[in-house]
């Protein structure tokens, strides 16, 4: 039994990684922000125009 149960929850955990997250982050994307808000970052002439990012 103790298995069994162990098996259901390792299930649900990877199947939350690869759907219920990524639909958790993009319902709360669209929540937050509305279409008018990234319009003054993308005319700002503050922001950089490369940005690296590098794995140490």
């Amino acid at each position: 039994m103790i298995l069994l149960v162990l098996f259901w929850a390792a299930a649900l955990f990877i199947l939350y990684t690869y759907v219920g997250y990524p639909v958790l982050i993009g319902l709360l994307a669209r929540l937050s922000f509305s279409e008018g808000d990234c319009t003054k970052y993308q005319e700002s002439a503050a922001l950089p125009e490369l940005a690296a990012c590098k794995a140490a």
